[in-house]
């Protein structure tokens, strides 16, 4: 069950990395563009949430890195 678990974190974790990359890139391509500052308001949210994808990811990836550090300790206590 514990390993179980463990697993579907990893997954949520690589699902959520994933998704927030993606969107990561399509901000950085939208902000790379000068007319979506003619928008002031557009280009305060795109940049808010570059931001914020900026301050999240790295924590998301910690967490994902800590999750598979207890994975790959459970699995070798199990083939042990």
């Amino acid at each position: 069950k514990q390993r179980n678990d463990l697993e579907k974190k990893v997954t949520q974790f690589e699902k959520d990395i994933d998704s927030m990359e993606t969107e990561n890139s399509e901000i950085e391509s939208i902000l790379s563009q000068s007319d979506v500052f003619k928008d002031e308001q557009k280009a305060k949210q795109y940049s808010r949430r570059y931001k914020e994808i900026q301050k999240l990811l790295p924590e998301i990836y910690q967490e994902w890195e800590s999750v598979n550090i207890e994975l790959e300790k459970l699995l070798a206590s199990i083939e042990s």
